[in-house]
């Protein structure tokens, strides 16, 4: 009997356990949940001119100087509109650069921290946009870049293209 006694004890004891183990971890994430209060609202009338206007690409980029910029491709690829985005509720306009584009084009990916490479929408060319200076960005061709597979950076301003391996299958674009 007192081996009965013993048993159902143990029982309860790891019963007890496990729902204090189980409450804990439901409770843990609900106790150390971040509020989603924190989203801004900006109106356009309190945005720069050049964020009003209407834009088909945008790169996202953080300078050596630890501001973010945001980049907006405006005008069929002619005109690129920087923002100074480091504070998204006081957006500022750092200016726009005129382009030699070949058209609109779309942003494939970063490049280390001075570059961005991108790809004309018509044609399917390639570019590199030059962040050295990058209140001042410039578009370098790329000619003979045929390979039309997954962009992988390098170290510093590099990239490598990897061909596709089935010859059946669309080329995929990496945007």
């Amino acid at each position: 009997m007192n081996r009965d006694a013993d048993n159902k004890l143990s029982k309860c004891v790891r019963r007890v356990a496990i729902a204090i183990a189980a409450s804990v971890s439901v409770a843990a994430p609900a106790a150390y949940a971040r509020s989603v209060n924190s989203l801004i609202l900006v109106p356009p009338a309190q945005l720069p001119p050049l964020a009003r206007q209407a834009g088909e690409a945008l790169f996202l980029h953080q300078s050596l100087d630890g501001s973010t910029l945001l980049y907006v491709e405006q005008d069929q690829g002619a005109r690129l509109a920087i923002l100074d985005v480091t504070d998204p509720s006081r957006i500022k306009e750092r200016g726009s650069v005129a382009l030699e584009a070949a058209g609109p084009f779309d942003f494939v990916s970063s490049l280390g921290d001075r570059a961005a490479l991108v790809r004309f929408r018509q044609g399917h060319a390639d570019a590199v946009l030059d962040l050295h200076n990058d209140r001042l960005p410039t578009l370098r061709n790329i000619h003979g870049l045929t390979l039309q597979g997954r962009v992988t950076p390098l170290a510093g301003d590099g990239f490598t293209v990897s061909a596709q391996v089935d010859a059946d299958a669309s080329p995929s674009w990496d945007y």
